[in-house]
């Protein structure tokens, strides 16, 4: 018998901000209110990275790029699942075996531990920070409230990044804006290809001041070299 899941009406549909991203250049923009923010991840991702420099640089472009793609689809297609499951739509059809055998490999950690959903796969924004994405989940994690991301990954994860942890906080940071309400826990449940399921669960508090930094280092080395023609916030 599968879990029906209470969810919690917070006003969310009266706000009307579904929209798809904007690309300006590399960087991803969501449009709010005729303001444009960039995404968490953008933001995130927009620093260089020297361990992933040099992993292209031994694996090859081509083969990163394959990797990244295949990744990305991946988590594209466990992420569709989990959304079907939790709003009670599950397709009586036949999956591809590697995303249906990820999301039944999560699906007893989202039976016992998932209730009171507040959003799904929604859009949320922050002036304060200003931010803008979509989030997985917010839902209660064991009776807490919590910014809750699905992740899946080729080997097993042991340890949750620092990235993931700040994409939470802001999260967190733009619902508290939006709905008045804090959020003082975030959940990473991954699962892996190694049919293993890991969950971390930590306080949003910590990872709010590397996110502030990021968002600083975003301002200064990147919007400033966009044209008032390109964005305005």
């Amino acid at each position: 018998m599968e879990k029906r899941f209470k969810f919690i009406d917070i006003g969310y549909s009266k706000l009307n901000l579904h929209g798809s991203p904007t690309k300006i250049g590399k960087h991803r923009f969501y449009e709010v209110q005729n303001k444009m923010y960039p995404s968490v991840s953008t933001v995130l991702n927009a620093k260089p990275k020297e361990w992933l420099i040099r992993w292209k640089k031994n694996v090859g472009e081509d083969v990163a790029k394959h990797i990244q793609e295949t990744s990305s689809a991946r988590g594209s297609a466990v992420h569709k699942l989990i959304e079907d499951y939790l709003r009670g739509a599950m397709q009586q059809e036949i999956f591809d075996t590697l995303p249906c055998s990820l999301f039944l490999q999560m699906k007893p950690e989202l039976d016992m531990y998932i209730n009171n959903i507040h959003l799904i796969e929604e859009h949320l924004f922050g002036n304060k920070i200003g931010l803008a994405g979509r989030v997985d989940c917010i839902a209660e994690y064991d009776g807490t409230l919590s910014v809750i991301d699905f992740k899946t990954s080729t080997k097993h994860k042991k340890y949750m990044s620092k990235e993931h942890g700040m994409q939470c906080a802001g999260y967190a940071l733009m619902y508290e804006e939006m709905f008045n309400t804090k959020i003082e826990q975030l959940v990473i449940i991954n699962t892996s290809e190694e049919s293993t399921v890991e969950t971390h669960i930590k306080p949003v508090q910590k990872y709010i001041e590397p996110l502030q930094e990021e968002i600083e280092w975003f301002n200064k080395n990147i919007m400033i070299n966009l044209t008032n023609e390109e964005i305005i916030i």
